[in-house]
């Protein structure tokens, strides 16, 4: 539960105002529409403190920061389930009034919180574009496993990937993307090689080190992660021993080398306490000892090097205002549909229950991010996106459910039966707190395990 306990700050640093965020959509709609809001409210459960505006509004921080609502007026509950539809109301109360609103007025109101979600995902992925860049690897394989499946279709390092499982690669994060949507199916992957396309078909094998939080999925590739040293540490045994940003490794204990995963494979295979490394220094090339520094990380068992320089992973790409918004628009996009997808392998049975998560699960997820403007703004997007797309869910009390309803009565041009509506409330409310509980029970199980 360590990395719950760590997550916490990060939760409510980062998840707390993204629900700040989807509700205020709501209230900025409505408010539009000349629609009285009575509460705006962080959390559920009895108020701890709270002020009025000079609208009326109600301003509040309730007991339980698990959500927040928008009571409006004409909203029986925090889920803006209808009341007060009393015909007898005057006018100027009906004018107040949510639910006597047209019905595209109300549905602009509902469907305005996810959409403040996209907006707000967009504008952090921007941010980060614009602000900092993207770090990208090539699609190109720099080494394939022996034994795995890409050996077994017949990869080869050079490769440039094309698409896997009919998901087209641009980068080579795609891939893990693509492969992990796959669930282990069966999938063809074309490449380029010698400027022809190739297809092979293959199957993705389990990771069985992928820990208790989520299911993954390898194909045995490895991205072209060349030995070049980017960065050497002033004081540290790397600058001691002469190297410099540039140099490249060719060798260690006289056994050539090429990639960083091939460094790593080695020392795991081989461990001493030094090791004579081979560097290509602008065409100088000479032999140094290494005496690395190791530890044992507690979590996943794992030998790590404190090497005292570091290697360039990946491309760092830098974007101008209109390229960064275009790229982040393509990120909330990619992510909607990565989502949808992963709906679709839901409803077909082909995900295991730790592969799904509550708000345990996001807040030990929190607790691994760095504590780095870029990193914690690329994961307040993605959790954004993920808020705005599961309240679009068709299900009662959440904005999808609602927005079933107004399209039903744009249709049929009258609203459900009240009885109807309350039935469906209802049940959608038991639903979302029982699917909540299982989600939450279930990842405590998982973080208590091993």
């Amino acid at each position: 539960m360590e990395w719950f306990a760590l997550g916490l700050p990060t939760f409510f640093l980062v998840v707390i105002p993204l629900i700040i965020f989807h509700e205020l959509g709501h209230y900025w709609a409505a408010r539009f529409f000349g629609v009285g809001v009575e509460a705006f409210s962080i959390g559920f459960g009895p108020e701890l403190f709270g002020f009025n505006d000079r609208s009326g509004t109600r301003w509040r921080l309730s007991l339980i920061p698990l959500g927040g609502y928008v009571r409006m007026y004409g909203d029986s509950n925090a889920a803006s389930a209808p009341g007060r539809h009393d015909e007898d109301l005057p006018d100027e109360l009906r004018q107040l009034s949510l639910h006597h609103k047209p019905v595209w007025q109300r549905a602009i109101v509902v469907a305005a919180g996810p959409t403040a979600n996209f907006v707000l995902a967009l504008a952090l992925f921007a941010a980060v574009f614009v602000g900092h860049g993207r770090t990208e690897f090539p699609p190109v394989v720099g080494s394939v496993l022996e034994g795995s499946p890409a050996e077994q279709a017949g990869l080869q390092s050079g490769d440039r990937v094309i698409s896997f499982g009919g998901y087209e690669i641009s980068r080579f994060q795609d891939i893990s993307r693509a492969v992990n949507l796959t669930r282990g199916q069966q999938s063809v992957l074309v490449v380029e090689r010698d400027g022809q396309q190739r297809s092979m078909t293959l199957q993705p094998v389990k990771d069985e080190s992928s820990g208790r939080l989520f299911t993954r999925y390898l194909i045995g590739m490895r991205a072209d992660y060349p030995l070049v040293i980017s960065a050497v540490q002033e004081g540290s045994q790397g600058a001691q021993m002469g190297l410099q940003a540039g140099d490249r490794l060719t060798a260690v204990d006289g056994k050539s080398l090429s990639q960083v995963f091939d460094l790593v494979q080695f020392l795991e295979s081989n461990i001493k306490d030094s090791y004579t490394l081979s560097v290509d220094s602008n065409g100088r090339e000479f032999d140094v000892e290494w005496r690395p520094e190791t530890r044992i990380d507690p979590e996943s068992g794992q030998r790590l090097y404190t090497l005292g320089f570091g290697f360039a992973s990946g491309e760092l790409r830098t974007m101008g205002v209109g390229e960064g918004i275009s790229e982040a628009g393509r990120e909330v996009w990619q992510t909607v549909k990565d989502v949808g997808a992963t709906f679709k392998l839901l409803f077909a049975g082909k995900l295991e229950r730790k592969d799904f998560g509550g708000i345990v699960k996001i807040t030990s997820v929190a607790g691994q991010i760095p504590w780095s403007w870029v990193a914690l703004a690329s994961f307040a997007a993605f959790i954004s996106i993920q808020l705005g797309v599961l309240n679009l869910l068709p299900i009662p009390v959440l904005d999808g459910g609602h927005l079933v309803m107004f399209a039903y009565e744009a249709v049929v041009g009258k609203p459900l039966p009240a009885r109807v509506q309350e039935l469906a409330f209802t049940i959608g409310f038991f639903f979302i707190v029982a699917l909540a509980l299982y989600l939450n029970i279930g990842d405590i199980f998982d973080l208590s395990q091993g």
